[in-house]
C-alpha cells in the first residue's frame, strides 16, 4: 500500500520517512533525557562531597574535643549540633534525589523501548541504538550504569552517615558521663587503653 506521496507504507501505516522522523524524535528525547539524568546526578554527587568532607572535619574536631571547660562543652555541642543539621538536609536531598533518578531512569527506558521496537523493523546495520545496548551488555553484567549507579550510591552513603552520627552521639553521651561522673571516665579510659 502507499500512501500519498507514493511511498511505501509500513503495517502501522507510517511512511519510512515519517517512521525515520520519529526514531529521530526518540533518538533525541533519549539524548535529552540521559543528559538530564547525568545533571542531576552530577549535583548530587557535588553537594554529597561538599557535605561529606564538612562532616568529616567537623566530626575529626568533635573526636579530638576534650570538654573540660564551658568553651569547650559549647563548641562541641555546636559541632554536634551542625553535624546533625547537615544529616538531617543530606537525609532529604538523598531522599529526594532517589525518587528523581528513578524517574528520569524509567523516562529513559521509556524512550529506550520504543527505540528498540521501532528499529525492529530496520535493516541490522541501520538498528544503531540496539546495536550500542548489545555491545554495552557484552562488556559487562548486563547492567546498565544508571542501575548500577541508582542501586550502589545510596546503599553506600547511608551507612557512612549513619557512621559519623552514631559516633558523635557515642561521643557526646560519653562526655557528659564523663563530666557528672569523673570516675567513669578514669574507669573507661582504663578499658579502652
Amino acid at each position: 500500500m502507499k500512501n500519498n506521496k507514493g511511498m511505501p507504507n509500513d503495517k502501522n501505516g507510517k511512511n519510512n520517512e515519517d517512521k525515520q522522523d520519529y526514531l529521530n524524535h526518540l533518538y533525541q528525547a533519549v539524548f535529552w533525557h540521559d543528559s538530564v539524568l547525568q545533571s542531576y546526578r552530577g549535583i548530587f554527587i557535588t553537594l554529597e562531597s561538599i557535605f561529606v568532607a564538612i562532616a568529616i572535619l567537623l566530626f575529626t574536631s568533635l573526636l579530638e574535643n576534650k570538654t573540660t571547660g564551658i568553651k569547650e562543652w559549647i563548641e562541641f555541642v555546636i559541632y554536634y549540633l551542625i553535624i546533625v543539621i547537615i544529616y538531617c538536609s543530606n537525609n532529604k536531598i538523598m531522599n529526594s534525589m532517589e525518587v528523581i533518578f528513578s524517574e528520569r531512569s524509567e523516562g529513559l527506558a521509556f524512550f529506550a523501548e520504543n527505540i528498540r521496537r521501532e528499529e525492529n523493523g530496520l535493516p541490522c546495520e541501520k538498528r544503531y541504538y540496539t546495536e550500542f545496548r548489545k555491545m554495552v551488555k557484552s562488556k559487562g553484567s548486563g547492567n546498565t550504569i544508571s542501575t548500577i549507579f541508582n542501586d550502589n550510591i545510596f546503599k553506600y552513603l547511608r551507612p557512612i552517615w549513619w557512621i559519623i552520627i552514631v559516633v558523635s552521639s557515642l561521643k557526646l553521651f560519653y562526655s557528659i558521663l564523663s563530666t557528672i561522673c569523673p570516675e567513669l571516665r578514669s574507669c573507661i579510659d582504663s578499658i579502652i587503653i
